[in-house]
């Protein structure tokens, strides 16, 4: 370990702000960093509007924007591929070599002693470990979505997605340290690529019990909660038409779904009751969330989703943790949610598509007020454990190679 904090070179898609769930992380990770030792070069879309948190007004951050960050397909079929491929090649690659430069210039007018990769875009999955072996400094990279989910989902043709996956192999062997989010992505990158990986999770401050908590589900209604992102359409779907069946109603009461969220579309030719808050500060959220009965936590059962269920890990579960209250994580078997959930039993898991599954899970769930309390109290266990501000600061220092107490903290 260092006596001091190394001066990081970060590279990723976005820098330190309040948006994005990657704009969060590297704010709260440039709070606890000292400010003059930490340097972000951030290769953003060109439509990306840069708002800077006032309290890293100090920070140097690049900007640069991206170009071809997703497929270029003029056609359908086999000529549309090889197009596609042909743009890659050329455009891509040169566009790639250009940004690799930049970094590298703005890594030596900085002094930098390590760089640190997230290799979260097509661009800086590209750029690998180039600006690291340019530098002669060691690479730290991190992985917080498997590329073989986002590549596809970017439309990237499968020659391009193939060399772009080698590279991030070779990446992640080269780099000195991975850090990564899920054990399943843990195991088979050591695996693999004989990565020496260690888990970092994004943390939430302490929790306390509260006495609803405690006392289980004493209102009326059971209210199930919900915010983020709805990409599980399958596993909505199936809770919808469970509790369609179910007419609406949980061990007698009344079921109210709370959704918060940016976006959100539904549609029922039949009863329903949701509750839509649109979007809300993180605060808000879990203000509204400790509120509920039972928080819900899909993940998607659908085929094209299977590298993101299987390695990347939600960050939703952080801001559920932050509640107190259990959840209801709805995901297949082979979701890294399962093995987490194995670890941490936190609620119910539900691996199935089955509406009765789906009322057998909660049922249980809200009518045992001493599971209840259980799943409760393990749910504040975790958020002050595993998922505390405390334990990613940990994971944190140790990834960069320094010691704990050089960060920031209190």
């Amino acid at each position: 370990m260092q006596e001091s904090a190394s001066r990081l070179l970060v590279i990723g898609g976005s820098p330190p702000g309040s948006g994005c769930v990657a704009e969060i992380i590297l704010r709260d990770i440039c709070l606890i960093y000292p400010l003059s030792r930490i340097f972000c070069f951030a290769t953003v879309d060109p439509s990306y509007k840069f708002e800077p948190v006032q309290e890293l007004s100090s920070v140097q951050v690049c900007i640069q924007r991206t170009k071809h960050e997703h497929g270029y397909r003029a056609v359908g079929g086999p000529i549309g591929s090889l197009t596609a491929f042909a743009a890659s090649s050329f455009s891509f690659r040169w566009h790639v070599k250009k940004l690799v430069k930049e970094a590298v210039l703005f890594g030596r007018k900085h002094h930098i002693d390590k760089v640190w990769m997230i290799l979260d875009t097509t661009t800086t999955i590209a750029m690998g470990m180039d600006v690291a072996l340019e530098l002669g400094v060691p690479l730290l990279s991190n992985v917080w979505d498997p590329p073989e989910s986002f590549l596809q989902q970017r439309r990237i043709d499968r020659f391009s997605r193939s060399r772009l996956i080698k590279r991030f192999g070779e990446t992640l062997r080269l780099s000195e340290k991975v850090a990564v989010v899920s054990e399943s992505m843990q195991q088979d990158y050591e695996q693999n690529y004989g990565a020496n990986t260690i888990i970092m999770r994004h943390g939430i401050l302490p929790v306390q019990q509260s006495e609803k908590t405690k006392l289980s589900c004493i209102d009326k209604n059971i209210v199930i909660g919900f915010a983020g992102g709805l990409y599980a359409y399958s596993a909505w779907s199936c809770l919808m038409e469970a509790l369609t069946l179910n007419d609406w109603k949980l061990n007698g009461r009344n079921v109210i779904v709370r959704v918060m969220g940016a976006g959100f579309y539904f549609q029922s030719k039949e009863k329903a009751n949701i509750e839509y808050l649109g979007w809300r500060s993180m605060s808000e959220a879990v203000k509204l969330l400790a509120d509920c009965d039972v928080n819900y936590l899909p993940y998607p059962f659908e085929s094209s989703s299977y590298y993101m269920v299987k390695y990347a890990f939600p960050t939703k579960l952080s801001t559920y943790a932050a509640t107190g209250r259990p959840v209801f994580v709805h995901a297949p078997e082979y979701s890294s949610l399962h093995r987490f959930y194995k670890k941490h039993p936190v609620g119910i898991y539900c691996s199935s598509l089955e509406p009765s599954e789906v009322i057998t899970g909660l049922e249980k769930l809200v009518s045992n007020k001493e599971f209840y309390a259980e799943m409760s109290n393990k749910m504040v266990e975790m958020a002050n454990g595993e998922l505390s501000l405390e334990n990613f600061h940990k994971q944190f220092a140790e990834f960069v190679g320094i010691k704990r107490n050089t960060l920031l903290t209190k």
